[in-house]
């Protein structure tokens, strides 16, 4: 839901003359396709769970700006393949948009750094074999 914000960004889409840039696509049922055509993916929310769209995105090898809140620190390892934001700033927001939209090669950079994390620690394998070395942990290594 976007608690009545929606309409209200269409009208300043209207009045700032950006009809021609910016869609609004309200839900989708693969959201994979709108993000495998996009230079840059953003998840800039105020609060965050571990997000599904963050891990797409580092999948698919796309540089990342995203709110420094809940698992987006940690998926993208605190900055290290993805920019991380204050949620309360849009003008960090805005600068780090503007600084990957005018360097192709750091966003080339960050997308790869971001894929190679995703392939690292965060593949159904992966997450496998963390649950497994978990498990034999909490048994002592029993049952192997």
């Amino acid at each position: 839901s976007d608690l009545g914000e929606r309409k209200r960004l269409e009208n300043q889409v209207i009045e700032l003359g950006l009809e021609d840039s910016i869609v609004f696509h309200g839900r989708l049922d693969q959201p994979q396709a709108i993000a495998s055509l996009s230079d840059i993916c953003l998840l800039v929310s105020h609060e965050e769970g571990f997000s599904n769209s963050l891990l797409e995105y580092m999948a698919l090898g796309k540089p990342i700006v995203a709110t420094s809140v809940g698992g987006n620190i940690d998926a993208l390892a605190h900055g290290q393949c993805g920019l991380l934001v204050d949620p309360n700033s849009p003008h960090e927001l805005a600068l780090a948009i503007e600084s990957l939209i005018q360097d192709p090669c750091r966003r080339r950079e960050l997308g790869e750094l971001a894929r190679m994390r995703y392939e690292e620690k965060f593949t159904l394998e992966r997450c496998l074999e963390g649950y497994v070395k978990l498990y034999h942990g909490i048994l002592g290594g029993k049952n192997k």
